[in-house]
């Protein structure tokens, strides 16, 4: 059996089309870089598995109009692992697909193409 997992890198970063306030215009979201938290018992090939991924998305986009005022110029997204059956130290891990999202669409996707981890 083989599972394909996260490593470093792995992650990308997918700025989102919502506007932060009620009246802004949009599109304007940037990603900043994904920051990651190893696991600390499992590696595939000498690498740590990764068992989070988080980004600060900024708004970058035009001012509000006159009257309006934004709920955020920052979102930060955090993608935790999903997998139930297989934990390093406790901590689930992240596979390919797992992703997450925030209410502006800003999104963090395992996007793993190679990485495989084998047991049996």
């Amino acid at each position: 059996m083989s599972i394909t997992v996260a490593l470093d890198g792995d992650v990308q970063a997918t700025p989102g089309s919502i506007p932060p306030g009620n009246c802004t215009p949009a599109p304007g979201w940037t990603a900043g870089p994904v920051i990651y938290t190893d696991g600390v018992k499992i590696k595939v090939d000498g690498t740590w598995i990764i068992t989070k991924a988080e980004c600060t998305f900024t708004w970058t986009g035009a001012p509000p109009p006159p009257g309006c005022s934004p709920t955020s110029t920052t979102s930060k997204v955090t993608l935790n692992g999903t997998s139930t059956k297989l934990l390093d130290n406790g901590k689930a891990i992240i596979r390919n697909n797992d992703f997450a999202q925030d209410s502006y669409l800003n999104t963090l996707t395992a996007v793993v193409t190679q990485t495989k981890l084998k047991s049996g």
